[in-house]
């Protein structure tokens, strides 16, 4: 059986070859684009829809790392 050889054809195709021919590299990216996906949609996919959920206090968002407050 003839392989086709590794290094004919166009620059983007024998990178495409030696890509695919990788299967971890094609999982790796298969995975990259995935993970992609879910953070681009990830507010679509869980929603906040408690009320009061985006509510910021000025006095308490200006106040240092660590301190208490009561409520």
């Amino acid at each position: 059986m003839n392989k086709p050889n590794i290094r004919e054809g166009s620059p983007w195709r024998i990178a495409a070859r030696r890509f695919t021919s990788n299967k971890l590299s094609l999982v790796s990216f298969l995975f990259v684009v995935f993970m992609a996906i879910v953070a681009l949609l990830g507010y679509l996919i869980t929603p906040d829809s408690s009320p009061g959920a985006n509510n910021q206090h000025l006095e308490l968002a200006t106040k240092r790392p660590g301190f208490k407050a009561n409520f």
